[in-house]
């Protein structure tokens, strides 16, 4: 396959860990799919009914069946990740990790609140069918019983052991098969809370490496930019001075080679102004200003050598 550690991830130094917590999500998957289809097939079995039209915890069924949705989703997901991190030379962008990572988790706290109250319903109800309640009330005691029937006990007429049950051990049978159904499903959502902490680390860490990728990334561009952009300006220099564009100047120059060097480092002697010019430069009458002179009287300005204009 080629799969190479430096190839896949250049800049992520923790790829590792995070590929064997993806291997533990796709199994806390399975394992939780499997619990919640479990408890699904054994609430439809009527032995959780007394034989009395009471059905102890028949209600909890909408609480179980939402976890199956993000425990299905975050296994595609992983197996995803995994499948593309073994068969290309790199791996899913991190801005979809951080996405579907951040949906998971804040899917499982919701499904798995719920199943926290369906296992909950199931343990307690139970708790309360393997115990019957007694009441004394006028000197007479009653035994009331989960399914809703009750009995006057007397000396002579003492509360059946099991009622609304063939016998004590339908009794004991349908009790304990409410208990194991309670305990899958607290597993279940144990599983479903687990999930939420794995996809929030996951999402962290997705957070962090597209942070950190996008860094870097600027970082090389910068670099990039400044190397080319002194390629172009020694470029330009170089041929400025060949075609003698190029001013003397007092500061140093960019370094060259060749005969541009020789060029750029000896200054252009400068052309001499004619004699002719500079005689005719210094003789040269220079006008006087004109002077604004406000509210002045012309006479005085010509007293004193000076040519205006009197407004």
């Amino acid at each position: 396959m080629g799969f190479s550690r430096a190839k896949t991830y250049e800049d992520d130094k923790k790829w590792a860990w995070k590929f064997v917590l993806r291997l533990l999500a796709i199994l806390f998957n399975l394992t939780g799919i499997a619990l919640t289809a479990w408890a699904l097939y054994k609430s439809g079995a009527n032995v959780l009914d007394d034989g009395q039209g009471y059905e102890y915890y028949g209600d909890d069924i909408a609480f179980i069946p939402w976890n199956l949705i993000p425990f299905s989703l975050s296994f595609i997901w992983c197996l995803t990740n995994i499948c593309i991190l073994l068969s290309r030379s790199y791996p899913i962008h991190p801005g979809a990790n951080v996405g579907c990572d951040l949906f998971l988790w804040l899917v499982f706290i919701v499904t798995g609140f719920f199943s926290v109250l369906g296992a909950i319903g199931s343990l307690n109800r139970w708790s309360y069918s393997s115990e019957a309640a007694y009441e004394s009330y006028d000197g007479e005691s009653y035994a009331y019983y989960p399914n809703g029937t009750s009995y006057l006990v007397t000396p002579s007429h003492p509360a059946p052991p099991c009622p609304g049950f063939d016998s004590c051990a339908q009794k004991s049978d349908i009790e304990a098969r409410m208990k194991e159904k309670g305990i899958v499903i607290a597993t279940a959502s144990a599983f479903a809370l687990l999930m939420v902490l794995v996809h929030f680390a996951l999402f962290v860490s997705a957070c962090r490496y597209t942070h950190e990728r996008r860094r870097n990334r600027e970082a090389v561009t910068d670099e990039k930019v400044k190397k080319e952009a002194s390629v172009i300006a020694r470029e330009i220099i170089a041929q400025m001075a060949q075609e003698g564009r190029l001013p003397p100047a007092q500061q140093p120059l960019l370094a060259t080679e060749g005969p541009a060097r020789d060029s750029i480092s000896s200054p252009a002697p400068s052309s001499p102004v004619p004699q002719q010019l500079q005689h005719q430069h210094q003789h040269q009458p220079q006008p006087l200003p004109q002077i604004m002179v406000h509210g002045a009287n012309r006479d005085d300005v010509v007293s004193h050598g000076l040519s205006g204009q009197v407004v």
